[in-house]
């Protein structure tokens, strides 16, 4: 197998290893970035914030290309080789 692939085959294992309890612990991580105040630090709660929100959408992006990699779990060879 070449590098490249070795690469893509460890990644698509690694994103169906996390279980529903690593997205929701990763949602409330986020949930709580994006929540973050402080009165005297602005910057500090914008950035947690952006943050936040970026990984919002990092957690719908594993969990649809966890939906996609399943999809194909399914693909069998011709004569269930």
């Amino acid at each position: 197998m070449a590098n490249g692939m070795k690469k893509i085959n460890s990644l698509c294992k690694s994103v169906l290893n996390i279980s529903e309890t690593d997205f929701r612990e990763a949602e409330e991580i986020a949930t709580q970035q994006r929540a973050y105040t402080h009165p005297f630090k602005h910057a500090t709660a914008k950035w947690q914030h952006d943050l936040g929100e970026h990984n919002a959408k990092v957690l719908i992006a594993l969990r649809e290309l966890q939906r996609v990699i399943r999809e194909g779990e399914h693909i069998t060879p011709p004569n269930g080789g």
